[in-house]
């Protein structure tokens, strides 16, 4: 049987028929009693397209160049000039020179919630990059979903950071360069889901480990190249022992500063640790969890890529989560719903980017309030209702009359409907998690993008004509031939855009001995994603043998995984895997 996001296929009493695509899905009676505590009747769409439907209001990857309507100056923006005008750069956005009151309307109830909102949505400023840059954070006006950071650059779905780049739900991390989901580390490079570690490079899995290179599923070790399920090793070479001096002497001969060996280097590592034993899920410190990824967490269900959640389902990309349902890359959010970014939110549901707010509902860009509906671009309010402020009696009639109303039409539970959605599709984080072709697109009523912005055929200099060993580039930035690294535009391997390699990321690599990367960034990124599995869960029984491990044969415990059942890997369950790993 599969469980997934995406198709669910069960018998009881919560079977539904997804209103979107047609497809079952099951509604438990825990899930009914979450719905209860915000009074919504039960959800109308699957998880699935809920959660596709929520990503549409969030472009990750792709900016616009444009002017802030306030202060005029040139800004890089998540929103199309062309479809978007009333975009403000961070410093207007942030400061007291405007006033999102002044853009108040009363209720209509001759018309729709969601109509009036539109209106609404449509006429307050935006903020060109979502982040607390000029606030709660320093010199990164280039980063995305990013909070109390510094110095850091295109970097998404963040906070606690310092002088990181190009990361992706990475945390509490210092001088880091491109990793996906790492947190509470430092000095660390193309790493994927690790913890707690320092000065490490091509790491997968790891965690509380140091000075190590291309390994896979490491605790607590040291010193150690090309290895794979080791637990407090050091020196270690292929899973082999090595003195301190021999380790030393091999290190220097493999020439990893080469693009090339790199890159020979890191495909023999993936043939290497293909033959490794695999936990069900990648679990630390967890308890009573499903899905994969997740760390210090208990009683979370079908949750991804997360740290710090209890009693939560349908969770993924996020640090610290308390009973909360459905919300995409968030920290530190207590009893919220279908959200995206509720970040140190409460009581938060059907709303985007709404930061350090309590009791809030379908509302866009506020931070710091209390008690609002449908409002937008706020701070610092209470007792509003699109965007105007009612006296704490007024507001909660009001409110209820409103809600009324949206439960007559049909409104009141579900997400903004895709006419209020700033962004072609193919622009969002729906395309990448949930990929559709231009006609079903339309055919759901959002827009398709037919021009992405990125840049072709800018390139100064090919890689096949500069050394492709760091070792031959000076720390001046020379490349031989008296061209500066950071003045030049260089074009991908992979996808052939124009991208350029910044002064402070060409330090990073210049200090840690890493070659000069030959993809653009985004193509990075999605290598670093492919490592990591589906956010969908399959029925599979443990492929254990081995044994001693507490079976005769082969074993039978079975779980729910991330693995496919078509995948070449060895699964194990949780005692098949404790015990072989201390084989290692």
């Amino acid at each position: 049987m599969l469980y997934c996001r995406h198709n669910l296929k069960l018998t009881g009493m919560g079977n539904r028929t997804c209103t979107s695509c047609k497809k079952d899905f099951f509604i438990a009676p825990e899930d009914e009693v979450f719905y209860e505590k915000f009074k919504v009747s039960n959800p109308t769409k699957c998880p699935s397209c809920r959660d596709r439907t929520r990503l549409t209001f969030r472009n990750e990857r792709y900016y616009y160049q444009g002017n802030c309507a306030l202060c005029k100056k040139q800004i890089i923006s998540v929103y199309d000039p062309v479809f978007v005008k009333n975009v403000y750069c961070h410093e207007c956005f942030w400061s007291d020179k405007w006033d999102s009151s002044t853009y108040r309307r009363d209720f209509d109830f001759g018309k729709s919630f969601f109509k009036q909102y539109k209106e609404l949505l449509k006429d307050v400023p935006k903020l060109a990059m979502m982040n607390d840059n000029g606030t709660g954070s320093e010199n990164c006006e280039y980063t995305y979903d990013v909070a109390f950071a510094k110095d850091c650059y295109l970097v998404l779905a963040a906070w606690y950071i310092q002088d990181c780049m190009y990361g992706f739900q990475i945390n509490h991390d210092k001088d880091c360069v491109d990793n996906y989901f790492v947190n509470e580390s430092q000095l660390m490079y193309n790493c994927v889901s690790c913890e707690n570690s320092y000065n490490c490079q091509d790491l997968l899995q790891c965690s509380e480990s140091t000075d190590c290179m291309f390994c896979f599923d490491l605790k607590n070790c040291k010193n150690c190249l090309f290895c794979s399920g080791l637990r407090n090793k050091q020196y270690h070479i292929l899973n082999k022992q090595y003195s301190k001096e021999e380790y030393s002497e091999k290190l220097a001969a493999i020439n990893i500063g080469s693009w090339k060996n790199r890159e020979k280097y890191r495909q023999e590592f993936l043939k290497f640790i293909a033959n490794t034993p695999r936990r069900y899920a990648n679990f630390i410190n967890c308890d009573g969890c499903t899905g994969d990824n997740l760390v210090n967490s208990k009683n979370a269900i079908e949750c991804y890529n997360y740290r710090g959640l209890h009693d939560c389902k349908w969770m993924a990309n996020g640090d610290i989560g308390k009973d909360s349902y459905e919300c995409y890359s968030s920290g530190n959010c207590e009893l919220c719903y279908d959200c995206i970014t509720p970040d140190n939110g409460y009581n938060v549901m059907m709303s985007v980017f709404c930061w350090k707010c309590k009791f809030v509902a379908y509302s866009d860009n506020c931070h710091s309030c209390q008690n609002l509906f449908g409002c937008v671009g706020m701070k610092r309010k209470n007792f509003c209702i699109l965007n105007k402020q009612y006296s704490e009696k007024e507001y909660f009639a009001l409110r209820e009359k409103i809600i009324d109303d949206m439960k007559k039409s049909g409104e009141y539970g579900e997400f903004f409907p895709a006419d209020l959605c700033p962004f072609a599709y193919n622009e969002t984080s729906a395309q990448e998690w949930h990929p559709l072709d231009e006609k079903s697109v339309i055919d759901l009523g959002y827009r398709w993008q037919k021009n992405l912005p990125g840049s072709f055929g800018k390139e100064t200099i090919r890689f096949e004509n500069i050394s492709d060993d760091i070792k031959n580039i000076s720390t001046d930035g020379d490349m031989g031939n008296g061209k500066i690294v950071w003045k030049e535009i260089f074009r991908c391997d992979k996808c052939e855009k124009s991208f350029k390699i910044v002064q402070k990321e060409f330090l990073f690599y210049k200090k840690l001995g890493i070659p000069l990367p030959h993809l653009c960034i985004d193509c990075r990124y999605y290598y670093r994603k492919s490592l990591m599995n589906p956010l969908v869960l399959h029925d599979r029984e443990c492929m254990c043998e081995t044994a001693g491990h507490d079976h005769s044969g082969k074993c039978k415990e079975s779980f729910k995984t991330s693995y496919a059942p078509e995948r070449k890997e060895k699964v194990y369950c949780e005692n098949c895997y404790n015990k072989t790993m201390y084989l290692y």
